[in-house]
This record gives structure tokens, sequence and C-alpha cells, in this order.
């Protein structure tokens, strides 16, 4: 602003006040205008990285039953599956996790909704005790074929909670 008044020369000295003051609220105008733009530039940042976050955490969950699937529709295709009690077994955890998937693929629609007014979550009555035991059930076999044991210690007792069944389930399906 010096700079610049050195240059002007005004006679008046309220003219230069003027001049000098309109000089430093444009400087002033200026380094908000900069400032605002590199907060949006950060936000834009996190935005990306966040959507990138929750497209890597749907290939994981979507990946997992997938490769289930896979595993256990091989060995029953090459006939390594013999008795018929683990064959009904496989068949079971292929159609669980086939549903699992498609859970799955509506969540991601449903992300795609959170930017409009149209999304809602679903809120109902849950046991959750019995969700608890449903999604523990559903991760037993990803666990054995891992080589890891599950256990579990789930109050019998009934225990309602208000929430999404589809998004509450999911939640619970990634902490285990």
């Amino acid at each position: 602003v010096r700079q610049m008044m050195r240059k002007v020369r005004v006679e008046d000295s309220g003219d230069t006040y003027l001049l000098s003051g309109a000089l430093v609220y444009a400087a002033l105008v200026v380094r908000k205008v900069r400032a605002l733009q590199e907060q949006r530039e950060r936000e834009l940042a996190l935005i990306e990285q966040q959507r990138s976050q929750f497209i890597t955490d749907i290939a994981h969950d979507l990946r997992t039953p997938l490769m289930a699937i896979s595993g256990m529709s091989h060995a029953l295709s090459d006939g390594l599956v013999r008795d018929e009690a683990q064959r009904a077994e496989y068949l079971r955890a292929i159609c669980e996790k086939s549903d699992k998937m498609g859970s799955l693929v509506n969540a991601v629609f449903d992300y795609t909704k959170l930017g409009n007014a149209s999304f809602e979550l679903k809120r109902e009555q849950l046991d959750l005790s019995q969700l608890l035991l449903r999604e523990a059930a559903n991760a037993y076999t990803d666990a054995e074929e891992a080589g890891k044991h599950l256990t579990t210690c789930i109050p019998e007792e009934r225990c309602i909670i208000m929430a999404d069944p589809v998004q509450f389930s999911r939640v619970i399906s990634n902490l285990i």
C-alpha cells in the first residue's frame, strides 16, 4: 500500500486518506477472498478423500462376501463337498452372502441420495441382541475360513433400539 501511495500524487491530504483507505480495503478483500478460496479447496479435498474412502470401504464390503461365494460355489461345483449337510450349509451361506451383497449395493444407491432431501434412515424397533447374533452367525464362516475363532457374549434378553436395520447391520458387520 505504501509503495502504491508513493506512486500516486494527490494534492489534498483528505483525498490521500480516502485513497489509502480504499487501497487497504481492497488488499483486505483480496486477502479474504484468497482465504475463502483456500478453505473451499481444503473442504473439496476432504470431500474427495471421504468419497474415495467410502468407495474403498464398499469395495472391501463387497469383496468379502463375493470371495466367500466364489470359494464355496467352486468347492460345490468341483465336487469337493460330498457331505449333504455340509453342501446344504454351503448353499445357505451362499444365499446369505448374496443377500448381503444386495444390501450393500442398495447402500451405495442410498449413499448417492445423501446429498438430496429424499434420503432418510428407515428407523424401526430392532432387537439388538438378535441383530448381533445374526451378524455374528453371518461372520462365522468368514472367520473360520480365515483361521480365526469367533466367540460371542451376547445377552439373551431383548434389547430394543430404534435404528435403520440395513444401515445398523452394516455397521455391526464392519465392526465384526
